[in-house]
């Protein structure tokens, strides 16, 4: 007598969902590649939107670059000539769709809602003070 396992059309169904569940875990691969390139990518802030109010960047701010490395780190720097150092660095997570980033540094992380990816353009909007900021950054 040879044994053949019968597996009931319900538990096929919840294993199949599950392993669907547990494979889009991992951040979708084009959007990460898209922000981070295949070993990094740079990028320079255009604008930011605080509250519905359009900021002006001083020369400092407006200097600023955003750098997404492929191993999960990133780095910020304001890079005008007249500009005081103001470095800053930590890691980065994007969730399995690529909508949203999560920012971590030394003080803490907070999460930005991805509202624009492509190859040249990168728009998020995050929390600050209680408002809704919407930054947009170029890619260099």
């Amino acid at each position: 007598m040879t044994f053949r396992p019968s597996f009931h059309p319900a538990l096929m169904l919840l294993l199949s969902g599950m392993a669907l569940v547990f494979a889009s875990c991992e951040a979708d691969p084009l959007a990460s590649e898209l922000l981070a390139g295949s070993d990094s990518k740079s990028w320079r802030i255009e604008s930011v939107n605080t509250g519905g109010i359009e900021e002006l960047l001083n020369p400092c701010e407006a200097s600023e670059v955003l750098v997404f490395a492929a191993d999960g780190t990133w780095s910020s720097s304001e890079t005008g000539e007249d500009c005081a150092p103001n470095a800053m660095a930590g890691t980065w997570t994007m969730n399995s769709v690529g909508a949203e980033i999560d920012i971590i540094d030394g003080s803490g992380s907070e999460q930005w809602r991805v509202l624009e990816l492509t190859e040249t353009r990168l728009e998020v909007l995050r929390r600050e003070g209680g408002l809704d900021q919407e930054l947009r950054y170029n890619a260099l």
